[in-house]
C-alpha cells in the first residue's frame, strides 16, 4: 500500500479520540500498558490496558479492540470496547452498541446504547450522593445485566 492509503486506513480510529483537534494520545491494538496513565490529552485505546486511567480534562475512548481493566476518570469516557472498572465522567460516560463494562458508572449524563452490555450500577446526581457519602449513605441504582 502506498503512504497516503496507509494514513488514510487508521483515519477512522484516530479521529474517535479527536474532537476538535485536540492533542491525542493512542494505545495501539497488541500493546499492553500496565500501571497508572495521566495526563491531560485525549486517548484512544486499542490495546490493553492494566491499572489507573486519570485523565480528568480529556477524553478516553475504548476502541472496539480495546480491552481495559482499570478505573477511568475523565471527562468523558466512550466505551466501544471492554472495561473492568469504575468509570466516571465529569461530563459524560457513553457505552456504545459493542460495549462492555463490568464495573459501577458515576456521570451527570450516562448513555447505554441498545445492545451494550453493563454490570454494576449508575450514579447521576453526583452532587447529592457527594452530600450522601459524607453522611455515610449511598444510592446506587443497581441494574440488571442483560446477556447477549
Amino acid at each position: 500500500m502506498k503512504q497516503q492509503e496507509l494514513q488514510d486506513a487508521a483515519a477512522p480510529e484516530i479521529a474517535l479520540a479527536n474532537d476538535a483537534n485536540t492533542p491525542r494520545a493512542v494505545i495501539a491494538a497488541g500493546l499492553v500498558v500496565r500501571g497508572e496513565v495521566s495526563g491531560e490529552e485525549d486517548l484512544l485505546i486499542n490495546g490493553r490496558v492494566e491499572g489507573n486511567l486519570n485523565l480528568p480534562l480529556g477524553r478516553v475512548t475504548v476502541g472496539v479492540e480495546g480491552r481495559v481493566f482499570a478505573n477511568i476518570h475523565a471527562r468523558v469516557v466512550d466505551v466501544h470496547g471492554t472495561v473492568e472498572g469504575d468509570l466516571r465522567g465529569d461530563e459524560q460516560v457513553c457505552v456504545r452498541a459493542c460495549g462492555d463494562v463490568n464495573g459501577n458508572i458515576s456521570a451527570p449524563r450516562v448513555s447505554l446504547a441498545d445492545g451494550s452490555r453493563f454490570r454494576g450500577s449508575i450514579d447521576m446526581d453526583l452532587k447529592a450522593s457527594a452530600g450522601d457519602a459524607r453522611k455515610g449513605k449511598t444510592r446506587p441504582i443497581v441494574m440488571a445485566a442483560v446477556d447477549r
